[in-house]
């Protein structure tokens, strides 16, 4: 054809070896019968290596049957097609590694049949950007999905193996010492290997993942069995069959090590670019899960413990906004204050519940301004709506709260101030209040200007507690320290009020009144900061707490002689122990006939001491409240009435007795032996402060104990009450005797002129009787001494008449001695032998039931100690025979009284009670009258 374009002959193998895809050749045997040098090029074979070789060659051996499947299917229906990248087809290179790849297939009619031209492109680029897109928008729809650190990790992990068949992916995160690596995730490493690894410290030459995170540096070991890292772990590894380790650093934003990301092969390999890039793509991503992850911690932490501040703070509106001004966080106080309830304000904006959008727009300007700046504002004024329509206003302190993982908060503190607000006539009348107020409280309120030390204000109450005028405190601050106790002065703040030690301060020390007087203060100061920050000035309160000091003092020495008085009668009972087996002993062998004159007067003698022994171990008990108390219903008139008769008697002519008696009969439940033991004490203390004569009055009177009075006197209780003074003209007391008056043994009288237990046992026996005894007593002024006791209901209580005494009997009944002390029980026997009883001893109350088990029939009478050891006490081991035969006759004796022994005694039809010491006679007495009664 003329003119027509002459083509050289190889024109059309010049075109396909310009072609940019790689292009085989194949016919119908699937055999490859051409291939381009770009074909060669991609697969990484030589065209000889490839020309008369099946296709399966250059296809993965999980897709050769597909492949070869479908190349059947082409030829049966040839055409054009092409073969895009969602049909993840894959081809294999010589050196085994896979690449993902675009066909397109086109016919070709030969003169040997038909053949396939196909052309091959490598997407293996395009296909990892996709995939690590999709793996990315992955890991952000876990975080925003509330995912578990754990499984982000674990889809990581996965993502990357995916990607790299071959590869084991391990994430080990850095512990909070930032010292060990702990297993995140390594889902196809063996567990032994994950478990040796877990809390391995960091360090050069650690490993691969050891040394990465304490470089922070990437780490690539391409044979883990020649490199020196892998040393000491060489073991572990060629047990875990990996023999290539690639370890990354995990980074946060300010280039801080997290952890490491590492890749294993299980035979030694370098990595391509293309792995390096995929490496840290996945340590990135692990870098945003923790990263996410800490930060919502952090917030939730912060939250949880802003949470609990202003919950706990009920008079203030709390209010937690972001930077939009949407409520993040609402209080209580926020709820009465505003009107919304917490669940209705949280989530909505500021213009939705308390203000305008004009003031909604101010407002989060301020927020702005102070956003990232550390600063804080206010107080400053609001004006806000509440939820009913009315309006109000607030003063409010605004900053900024760290710690919410980047996203900036803040508090806003607000106090309603809307009644100020309303006029000038309402702030007038609401500083008139204060004024009332502070003017009128009990508490000194003052106020310093901040430098220069100036009093703006102090309350009228510092005349009443100081009594000191309030101008001379204008004039010079520094009377308010003149005023303190020298001892006291070293406490407080010294030097300008604006020093660190007087911003704040919590004191109590002692101030001299000019009278003289001594008074305990309890001061606090506080800082009051401008609105920029600034101090300028220092307000405090300032409390008289002596009436409080003075109940602690009280109690304190209530608590002590409470002590000592468990102490007295502990010494007292094992004492009675002793004194029982001599006075007995004593009046045993005084019945013994032809004893010589000498010897029978010696008797006498230590009986006679042993009595006085007796009389001041009982003092000990009736102060430790370990004397059995036999209460009855009395007439405390009747007691003083008839105690009154004797005491001129006892206390001599120089002294004139006094009677002050109630009108009419004040009756009590009580001893009526021990109140006469009371007032024959009192008595005789008020004789010996007045040693040149004197008054002596007794009043008695009737009370009622508030509960006010119980605050200031904590061993009072309320309700009526009955009341003895004995007061007396004599020398009085100073403040350091009253401070020891009840404790045993403590006297002021000469040596030998005293016990010092007759004011400890009238302590001990109020105590006994639930009361309380109160003193008052100036120097060379005299004494009071006022018993308080719990008033009885009903009218008097009828004494009987007195019996004769009698001769004690004996008898031929069983006794059950029960006695721990063996010279006790073993006079005692004597005694109930001789007067013909038959007795059975025990040691204890163990021993007791064991003799009750062999012996109980014949046994009429148990006469047993209260108080024994192994367990099973006198109370105890008697509730347990009466329980067997309830007609069964105890009798008590003990030198404790029964409190000590866990009860109470009662004396009662066929309950009877001796009191340690006691003499014979009067325990054959008790005998025969339980076993008769």
């Amino acid at each position: 054809m003329s003119g027509a374009l002459q083509l050289p002959e190889n024109f059309f193998q010049l075109l396909v070896e310009a072609s940019a895809d790689a292009l085989l050749v194949i016919d119908e045997q699937g055999l490859i019968v051409f291939v381009n040098s770009q074909a060669c090029q991609l697969f990484r074979y030589a065209p000889a290596e490839l020309v008369h070789r099946p296709i399966e060659l250059l296809m993965p051996p999980d897709l050769r049957e597909r492949y070869a499947e479908g190349l059947v299917k082409y030829f049966a229906g040839p055409g054009r097609r092409a073969m895009g990248s969602s049909s993840g087809l894959r081809g294999r290179r010589r050196d085994r590694s896979d690449f993902f790849m675009d066909v397109g297939l086109s016919p070709l009619e030969t003169s040997r049949g038909m053949l396939v031209v196909c052309s091959v492109r490598d997407i293996t680029g395009q296909k990892r950007v996709e995939r690590r897109e999709r793996d990315r928008m992955q890991v952000l729809e876990l975080l925003n999905s509330g995912a578990s650190l754990t499984e982000i990790l674990d889809f990581t992990v996965g993502a990357v193996e995916a990607e790299m068949p071959a590869a084991l992916c391990s994430i080990l995160l850095l512990d909070e010492s930032g010292k060990r690596l702990l297993h995140g995730a390594a889902p196809r490493l063996p567990d032994f290997y994950n478990s040796a690894v877990h809390g391995i410290e960091i360090g050069e030459g650690v490993g691969s993942c050891g040394t990465c995170a304490f470089t922070g540096r990437p780490v690539i070991v391409e044979d883990i069995q020649t490199h020196p890292y892998w040393g000491p772990y060489r073991a572990l590894a060629e047990q875990a069959n990996v023999r290539a380790c690639w370890s990354q650093p995990v980074l946060s934003a300010e280039k801080k090590v997290l952890g490491t990301f590492a890749i294993y092969h299980r035979e030694p390999r370098a990595p391509a670019a293309g792995d390096i890039d995929l490496i840290e793509t996945a340590a990135s991503y692990v870098s945003l899960a923790i990263t996410r992850k800490r930060n919502e911690e952090a917030l939730r932490a912060s939250e949880a413990r802003l949470d609990a501040i202003i919950h706990n703070t009920p008079n203030v509106a709390i209010e937690l906004y972001d930077l939009e001004g949407r409520v993040r966080f609402w209080n209580d106080a926020a709820t009465r204050m505003f009107g919304w309830e917490i669940e209705e304000a949280i989530g909505r904006t500021l213009d939705q519940l308390i203000h305008t959008p004009e003031e909604t727009s101010a407002f989060l300007d301020l927020l702005r301004q102070i956003s990232g700046t550390g600063k804080s504002l206010g107080p400053l004024e609001y004006h806000f709506h509440r939820r009913d329509g009315s309006d109000g206003w607030s003063i409010s302190t605004i900053f900024e709260i760290p710690g919410f993982g980047g996203v900036s908060m803040f508090v806003c503190m607000d106090v309603d101030i809307t009644e100020r607000r309303l006029a000038e006539t309402a702030m007038r009348q609401s500083e008139e209040r204060f004024r009332q107020v502070v003017e009128n409280i009990q508490e000194v309120f003052w106020m310093l200007e901040a430098p220069t030390g100036t009093m703006l204000y102090v309350s009228p109450g510092y005349e009443k507690i100081w009594g000191r005028p309030r101008d001379a405190l204008y004039q010079s601050p520094a009377a308010w320290l003149e005023a303190i106790h020298p001892f006291d002065r070293d406490q407080m703040p010294h030097g300008s009020p604006s020093d660190a030690s007087f911003l704040q301060y919590d004191r109590e020390y002692r101030i001299l009144r000019p009278d003289g007087a001594v008074r305990w203060i309890h001061d606090r100061a506080f800082p009051i900061l401008d609105a920029s920050g600034n101090l300028y000035r220092i307000a405090g309160v300032a409390e008289d707490i002596t009436e409080r000091r003075q109940i602690e003092e009280r109690l304190r020495q209530s608590q002590k002689m409470e002590a000592i008085g468990q102490l007295a009668g502990g010494v007292a009972h094992d004492f009675n122990n002793i004194l029982a087996a001599i006075m007995m002993e004593v009046e045993l062998a005084a019945t013994a006939k032809g004893i010589p004159q000498e010897t029978r007067e010696g008797l006498q003698v230590i009986g006679t001491a042993a009595d006085r022994a007796a009389a001041l171990t009982r003092q000990l008990l009736l102060f430790g409240r370990r004397q059995v108390m036999q209460p009855t219903r009395t007439d405390l008139n009747g007691i003083v009435t008839n105690l009154a008769k004797m005491l001129q008697r006892i206390l001599g002519e120089d002294i004139r007795i006094q009677l002050h008696l109630h009108p009419g009969p004040l009756m009590v439940h009580a001893d009526g032996g021990m109140l006469d033991q009371v007032l024959l004490n009192l008595s005789v203390n008020a004789r010996d402060a007045m040693p040149n004569g004197g008054r002596l009055v007794i009043e008695t009177s009737e009370r009622h104990v508030s509960e006010e009075e119980l605050r200031t006197n904590p061993d009072a209780s309320a309700g009526r009450h009955v009341c003895l003074a004995v007061s007396d003209t004599g020398m009085g007391m100073s403040e350091e005797v009253k401070a020891h008056l009840f404790e045993p043994f403590f006297t002021t009288k000469q040596p030998g002129k005293g016990t010092g237990l007759g004011l400890a046992t009238v302590f001990g026996i109020v105590k006994q009787h639930h009361g309380w005894t109160r003193v008052y007593s100036e120097l060379e002024r005299g004494t009071t001494f006022r018993i308080f006791l719990p008033a009885a209901e009903g009218g008097r209580e009828t004494s009987s008449p007195a019996s004769a005494p009698s001769k004690p009997q004996g008898g031929n009944e069983t006794i059950l001695l029960v006695e721990d002390e063996a010279s006790v029980r073993e006079v005692t026997r004597r005694t109930l032998v001789r007067h013909g009883y038959q007795v059975l001893e025990a040691v204890s109350g163990v021993d007791a039931l064991r003799i009750w088990e062999e012996h109980g029939e014949r046994i009429q009478l148990v006469f047993t100690d209260l108080v024994m050891p192994g367990g099973i006490g006198g109370r105890e081991l008697a509730d347990q025979l009466l329980g067997k035969r309830p007609a069964l006759k105890v009798l008590f004796t003990s030198g404790y009284s029964a409190e000590m022994a866990g009860g109470t005694v009662r004396l009662k039809e066929g309950v009877n009670f001796i009191q340690k010491p006691s003499s014979l006679n009067n325990i054959l007495e008790m005998v025969r009258k339980s076993l008769d009664g």
